[in-house]
């Protein structure tokens, strides 16, 4: 559960970077995606809200009658300089409800997330180097969103809360989620895993991506994963992901000043198994 927090925090904050990766005259996939990238990069901080569900059954759950829902809604409010960020919400497991607090920010070159789960803070840290830092400031990986051939502009613009957004849809699949994770190498957690050398061949990521029409910020991404059994190896034997899905809103851009970590909080936290490695 402690990775899957500590997953969590930095995929939330690659998420908030990844919202699009200049422009043409006509809009087309490529050239709205590079616009609400520097959307996201000229903005000085940013709220938004996450909705992660996850549906697994098979033998290896027996024990809990062979199948296990898992939820987190979170909200976030996110700063560049100095990068940080604070997440509020609720996770849910087997039916239970937990109260969620955490921060993430850098600290002596450090990556720290902290968290708050059943009343008790732990903190994970990793190194951090300056070209990973880069990445996760300027979210370059963005620029696969932008690929022409695996990303469509949908010809009919949604109606998302009286905003008008354009509708970019594609797949992301194999080596092509091998290369986003591997760009995140030294800020990326692994699970136990050395994602470099993880097995995506039968993975791939759905994606629908709305960007607003008036000033080509984005609006929300809608990601489903599948086949994430085969990236696990032996760790997900007698287990099925019937079901992963993460909805990104973005709610508002420039109106959080600074995000500061309580000393309390520092004070408290107990350093938990580096979870977070190159």
């Amino acid at each position: 559960m402690k990775r899957s927090i500590a997953l969590l925090c930095v995929l939330i904050m690659t998420l908030g970077l990844l919202a699009g990766c200049g422009a043409s005259e006509q809009a087309t996939a490529g050239s709205l995606v590079e616009e609400a990238q520097k959307y996201t990069n000229d903005a000085s901080s940013m709220k938004t809200h996450m909705l992660m569900k996850i549906s697994m059954s098979g033998e290896s759950l027996k024990a809990l009658g062979g199948s296990m829902d898992m939820s987190m809604d979170l909200d976030m409010d996110s700063v560049k300089e100095p990068m940080a960020s604070h997440m509020t919400g609720k996770m849910n497991a087997m039916g239970m409800d937990i109260d969620y607090e955490g921060y993430t920010a850098m600290e002596n070159n450090e990556l720290s997330v902290y968290s708050k789960v059943m009343g008790n803070w732990t903190v994970q840290k990793t190194p951090v180097d300056e070209e990973a830092l880069e990445r996760l400031k300027t979210g370059s990986t963005g620029q696969i969103f932008s690929k022409e051939d695996k990303f469509t502009l949908q010809d009919k613009t949604e109606d998302v809360d009286g905003t008008e957004a354009y509708i970019i849809t594609g797949t992301i699949e194999g080596d092509e989620i091998k290369d986003l994770m591997a760009s995140f190498s030294g800020a990326m957690p692994s699970m136990g895993m050395d994602m470099n050398k993880a097995d995506y061949s039968g993975v791939s990521v759905d994606v629908k991506y709305a960007i607003a029409k008036e000033d080509k910020r984005p609006v929300y991404i809608d990601m489903t994963f599948k086949g994430m059994e085969s990236m696990m190896g032996e760790s997900a034997e007698g287990l099925t992901i019937d079901n992963f899905t993460i909805r990104m809103d973005y709610v508002e851009f420039n109106t959080v000043d600074s995000i500061v970590i309580p000393q309390e909080v520092i004070d408290n936290a107990k350093e938990s198994p580096a979870a977070l490695t190159n």
